[in-house]
């Protein structure tokens, strides 16, 4: 009787030990951040800053860019992904599996003509099933906000709420 005792009890112990190792080894791999975006939101410019410390002249960008960032001893992929439908979701899709953390760049004085498919791709990446199990961090970055034209942090939410119902 206590054989068997000791065998469920040793059993238990390793299958908890083998949940939390592959827990960490998982938590170990997201290490990607993505921008991602429409077309011209800004991703490139953001990432320019981040990662070479300057921003970049604007251009559209038809490939991903990818830069590493060191903070505290660990090590982020950072990844510019391009704005055009085809084209980020390949990319997205080639990345997606070690995605950390995500930065959704919207244009904040384009956001009225454009509020429909930034909603549909916003909403998109909000029910990915894959980002949902890996609990993606998710940052909606207004960008632009220095232009005069530029819709502020409340009318930009308030826009995509709409869209959203």
């Amino acid at each position: 009787m206590d054989i068997l005792l000791y065998s469920v009890v040793i059993a238990v112990v390793v299958c908890f030990v083998t949940v939390i190792l592959y827990w960490l080894s998982v938590r170990k791999r997201l290490k990607n951040v993505l921008f991602i975006g429409a077309c011209d939101s800004g991703k490139t410019t953001l990432f320019s800053s981040i990662v070479y410390g300057n921003p970049s002249s604007t251009f559209t960008s038809l490939n991903e860019n990818v830069g590493n960032l060191q903070i505290d001893k660990k090590s982020l992929v950072l990844v510019d992904v391009p704005g055009h439908d085809k084209v980020r979701n390949e990319i997205i899709h080639k990345y997606k599996l070690e995605t950390l953390a995500l930065v959704f760049v919207i244009d904040s004085k384009s956001i009225q003509s454009d509020v429909k498919d930034v909603a549909e791709f916003l909403y998109n990446i909000l029910v990915d099933k894959v980002f949902i199990k890996n609990r993606v961090k998710l940052l909606v970055a207004c960008n632009k906000q220095d232009a005069t034209t530029a819709k502020g942090v409340s009318v930009v939410t308030h826009l995509l709420e709409k869209e959203f119902v």
